[in-house]
């Protein structure tokens, strides 16, 4: 849904968007912990305690992607995915993301905020 962007977050204190941050990451870490993959990665950690640890999560590499497609790396139910993106694969085997109706509907606010 476009316009839920809360205005505040621009203005909060160094203090309090770190908290924010926290708890946004740890609520990813737990939506994550569905998906088979990071099942695996994340066996021992139940919550971040900070920021910084950060540092020591690995990004996701197109081999990744390739090894476990089809639904590895899926952290919601199937029945909740709406699209699919995919490379062309030119430089070997495509790549390929799923999405849900909201992570759409984020990345267009994303968009918009940007033009």
């Amino acid at each position: 849904m476009l316009n839920s962007w809360d205005k505040s977050n621009e203005f909060m204190s160094e203090e309090a968007l770190k908290k924010k941050q926290l708890e946004l990451l740890n609520k990813t870490l737990k939506r994550a912990k569905n998906s088979e993959y990071y099942k695996k990665v994340f066996y021992n950690i139940s919550n971040f305690s900070s920021l910084k640890e950060l540092e020591n999560i690995q990004f996701i590499t197109k081999d990744v992607l390739r090894d476990n497609f089809p639904y590895g790396l899926v952290a919601v139910d199937k029945s909740e995915l709406v699209r699919l993106h995919s490379s062309s694969g030119t430089t070997g085997t495509p790549t390929v993301v799923y999405y849900t109706k909201k992570d759409l509907d984020d990345w267009a606010e994303l968009i918009s905020r940007c033009m």
